[in-house]
């Protein structure tokens, strides 16, 4: 009888309403007879960091680059006249250290000597027909004085016999014959007097011929001595093309050197450092910079105090002072860079085995650029978080600093001063997770600078 009653209820169409009102019920004196919570307040347990407090400090900034070594001096040694290598130096072996002036080739010089010969020849004989033709105006030059003194005579005895005609003391024909002496007499100094003024002329030819000679002469000698080839500088030969008893052409390769006096290196350097490096040095320039004039461009190396240094990777010792000679004419599209020729003089000198070798062709070094000091604040780099420091507060806890560096060398990053104020404690540790205000332990870095930067912050390296 229950049963069938509560079937009924439940197919009533009051049915859900009120099994919805009883579980409503039933929440409500559920929450009011629930227990209270007991809260239990908790702190952060403060993370130990290593911080280091800001101050300005003098410096100089440096920007580092790579490059290869190029000797400064190369030569390629060509036969300059044709003949047999007759001999050939015991140095001319590719690697070999030959000194200034050493004969390296000789060629047969038979030929030439029998040319330098000839040619001596030909210059005496024009040197000879030159005394013939002083000589030969100096006896025309006699001859003439003569002819005149003739023909003053003959026009007195003309002058004579005329008188003597004219009183019928002598005939006409005597008078006739002395006029045809006068006139011969006449005409033979015009024939002097004429080959007399030639003689400046024919003198000009022989003396033309005379230098044609002297330069033969010049010519022959210059070819025998271009049989010996000797070593333009002290250097080392790259490549050896020749060999004893072999016929050379004039124009052929025989040797290749470079010195050793002095290397390069076209160091390239990223243009997003060398920016901010460069206007951190122009800074205090003040006037805009001319390089239309080649003559300012070391001065002006010297007004930025701008220097370099040259070492080779892997020997702590192998440094070399370098100089900046020119500035390279474009940017490399592909690793957006700037190249900048460094010269090293002497660089086999003063070398010690193991620790500083020579700076060889073909080298990789790493070089380094060197400003004027400068003032700035310097904080290692990994302190830097994407344009942010992390600093502790007074409360010694975590905040975050907008920053951005002025340059950054190696593993130190330079900050303007003022940008950071001075005292800002700024945390060097690796910190995770950096949330604003977590509480720190704060222990001063011992971050021992290296002995490049000991040095720029003592003044010392200029």
């Amino acid at each position: 009888m229950k049963c069938n009653c509560l079937k009924v209820i439940l197919k009533s169409k009051l049915a859900l309403p009120m099994l919805a009102v009883v579980g409503l019920l039933m929440l409500v004196v559920l929450f009011k007879t629930r227990p209270p919570v007991n809260h239990q307040s908790t702190e952060m347990t403060p993370i130990a960091v290593t911080f280091i407090e800001t101050a300005p400090r003098v410096i100089r900034p440096e920007l580092v680059g790579h490059g290869f070594i190029e000797p400064t001096q190369k030569v390629v040694a060509l036969a300059e006249v044709s003949a047999k290598v007759v001999r050939v130096s015991p140095y001319l072996k590719q690697g070999s250290l030959v000194n200034q002036g050493e004969v390296l080739v000789e060629l047969d010089p038979a030929d030439y000597h029998l040319a330098l010969t000839q040619a001596k020849a030909e210059r005496a004989i024009a040197a000879a027909n030159l005394r013939e033709i002083d000589t030969t105006a100096e006896n025309l030059t006699q001859r003439d004085a003569l002819i005149q003194e003739n023909i003053a005579v003959a026009q007195r005895e003309l002058k004579r016999k005329r008188t003597l005609s004219e009183r019928g003391a002598q005939s006409d024909s005597q008078v006739d014959s002395e006029r045809q002496k006068l006139i011969q007499l006449r005409q033979q100094q015009a024939i002097l007097e004429n080959e007399i003024a030639t003689l400046p002329a024919r003198r000009h030819v022989l003396e033309a011929k005379h230098a044609l000679a002297e330069t033969k002469v010049t010519q022959a000698q210059r070819d025998l001595d271009r049989t010996r080839i000797v070593m333009p500088f002290t250097g080392r030969l790259t490549a050896v093309h020749t060999d004893r008893f072999q016929y050379v052409p004039a124009g052929q390769r025989l040797f290749e050197a470079s010195g050793i006096d002095q290397m390069e290196v076209k160091a390239q350097f990223p243009i997003a450092k060398l920016k901010p490096f460069l206007k951190l040095l122009f800074e205090d320039h003040g006037t805009g910079v001319d390089l239309t004039d080649a003559g300012q461009f070391g001065p002006l190396l010297s007004q930025l105090g701008l220097e370099s240094t040259i070492q080779v990777p892997g020997f702590s010792e192998s440094v070399w002072r370098g100089q900046i000679v020119n500035l390279g004419e474009s940017l490399d599209p592909q690793s957006h860079t700037l190249s900048i020729t460094l010269t090293v003089d002497q660089p086999y000198r003063f070398l010690s085995p193991g620790k500083k070798p020579p700076l060889l062709a073909g080298m990789p070094v790493i070089a380094t650029l060197v400003g004027s000091p400068v003032e700035a604040v310097v904080l290692p780099r990994h302190a830097l978080h994407a344009g942010a420091l992390l600093t502790a507060d007074k409360q010694g806890r975590l905040s975050r600093v907008p920053a951005t560096a002025s340059l950054t060398m190696q593993d130190w990053a330079l900050f303007t001063p003022g940008h950071i104020p001075d005292g800002t404690r700024v945390i060097t540790s690796d910190v995770q997770p950096a949330l604003d205000g977590l509480p720190l332990s704060l222990t001063p870095d011992r971050l021992e600078a290296t002995p490049t930067m000991l040095a720029q912050s003592a003044g010392v390296g200029q």
